[in-house]
């Protein structure tokens, strides 16, 4: 239920859609904007927490595709041994191994 928290902070019109210097100077807008700041907190960590299983999956569709740790570390900016200690021990491979080759 999320009656506790405060409604969702609309982004103003006048967002850039440039460079990354450009981004941030908005997100500090928007935080300027929240009068709240304790329900603007909690609302980080739902946030956080829905892209936490959102990339949880996708790492789990990656690896059912035959992905390797060290792609799917590369896609997060991270290494395969990180990858694989934050993902691994929630996500198997169906079958379990790796395809055999037919050559």
């Amino acid at each position: 239920m999320r009656s506790h928290l405060a409604p969702p902070v609309a982004a103003p019109d006048d967002l850039p859609m440039g460079e990354p210097d450009e981004w941030e100077q908005a997100w500090h807008e928007i935080g300027r904007r929240i009068e709240l700041p304790l329900q603007g907190l909690r609302e980080v960590t739902e946030l956080r927490l829905t892209l936490e299983r959102v990339e949880r999956e996708l790492v789990a569709a990656a690896r059912r595709n035959w992905s390797s740790w060290e792609e799917i570390g590369d896609a997060l900016g991270i290494s395969r041994q990180a990858a694989h200690a934050r993902h691994g021990p929630f996500v198997k491979r169906k079958g379990g191994s790796w395809p055999r080759s037919s050559g």
